[in-house]
């Protein structure tokens, strides 16, 4: 009974250590050289993912695992569009420099990867974390859905690759 009561402890007091929860709604995503209003278009988001492999190494008769190769995910957000469509021009002359079919050329990396921040910020815009992609770019910009039948605002999905991220809390 005694353990239980420990465990119970830990909890409550990391409950009340807190002052609050980040909420999924408060965030902001700032892309390099764009303007304020490319923050404000991007609907929702989620923060990027990090996988390192297993790598087996056989031993004695057994195996134990060492960490591998770290890879980055894909990160995603969509975009709501204004009516002079501002995101999507934005987005796309942005994919032009890493790859411009009408001219058949590409700029180097270092023309086109750029930083792009996502920050978590409080209910009075004071930034909690910040996760800041390193070496984006976007490899695909999605389709909208078009529809007689809904009042939906229009939005899009932008896929981003990027070489890394780090995270900073605040």
């Amino acid at each position: 009974m005694a353990d239980m009561h420990s465990k119970y402890n830990f909890y409550q007091g990391t409950i009340n250590d807190s002052s609050d929860y980040q909420r999924s709604y408060l965030f902001r995503a700032i892309f390099t050289g764009a303007t304020d209003l490319i923050t404000y278009l991007v609907s929702s988001t989620a923060t990027p993912v990090e996988t390192t492999g297993i790598l087996p190494v056989d031993w004695m008769n057994s195996q134990i695992k060492v960490g591998g190769r770290t890879t980055y995910s894909e990160w995603n957000v969509t975009c709501r569009d204004t009516i002079n469509g501002d995101a999507y021009d934005y987005f796309t002359k942005w994919r032009k420099k890493v790859y411009d079919r009408s001219a058949g050329t590409s700029l180097v990396p270092g023309q086109y990867k750029e930083s792009v921040s996502l920050e978590l910020v409080n209910n009075v815009g004071g930034q909690t974390k910040q996760y800041t992609l390193i070496g984006a770019f976007p490899t695909v910009i999605g389709e909208s859905s078009l529809e007689y039948s809904n009042e939906n605002i229009l939005t899009f999905q932008v896929t981003f690759a990027y070489d890394l991220f780090e995270s900073n809390n605040y």
